[in-house]
């Protein structure tokens, strides 16, 4: 149960980061983490 819960859970701490799931960040942003479920980054 808890696989299925990680990848949200991966998006929400990007969103409580004030982060924003992206598939390529943009120039003035850095990586922070990883959305699984999007298979995006967590851009900041």
């Amino acid at each position: 149960m808890a696989a299925v819960k990680c990848p949200v859970k991966d998006a929400y701490s990007c969103f409580v980061k004030r982060g924003k799931c992206r598939q390529e960040c943009h120039d003035f942003e850095k990586p922070v983490g990883f959305c699984r479920k999007l298979n995006a980054k967590c851009c900041m």
